[in-house]
């Protein structure tokens, strides 16, 4: 589901989440001790699991014109086999939204996200470094 021609995990794909938060998907697509962490400097989001991510998840259902987008337009760079950078659009049926730098850090198997990593969408530099980061870390641990 998410590994590519040559298994690296990136996929490309527009989601509309339309009724209701999708609980059950992010079972299916984000591991049990998964941590989504936002670097953005206007509109940073708290550090959150799962359950948190839920949570945030069902504001966005009470927000806005229309039910969430998630728009994954481009993958910028892969590091091995668990780990991709990417760039990403989130908005609502009025097409406002906000474009950033997504890493998603997939687990042992890279069957779910083990961890979301948000930028702003013109820092480049410190999301590839943080990619470089995380695969050395994960080169060093034998994963």
């Amino acid at each position: 589901m998410w590994k590519g021609s040559r298994g690296t995990p990136h996929r490309t794909y527009t989601a509309r989440l339309n009724t209701e938060p999708p609980v059950e998907l992010f079972a299916e697509i984000m591991s049990e001790d998964f941590v989504r962490s936002d670097h953005r400097t206007l509109i940073a989001l708290p550090t959150a699991n799962r359950e948190q991510f839920a949570e945030q998840a069902s504001i966005w259902f009470q927000m806005g014109d229309g039910s969430p987008i998630f728009e994954f337009r481009e993958a910028l760079g892969v590091a091995g086999e668990r780990l991709v950078l990417c760039a990403v659009w989130i908005g609502y049926g009025s097409g406002e939204g906000v474009d950033m730098l997504q890493i998603i850090v997939f687990d042992e198997p890279v069957e779910r996200m083990e961890q979301l990593i948000s930028f702003d969408i013109d820092d480049v530099d410190a999301a590839l470094a943080e990619l470089n980061r995380l695969h050395v870390a994960m080169q060093g641990a034998g994963a």
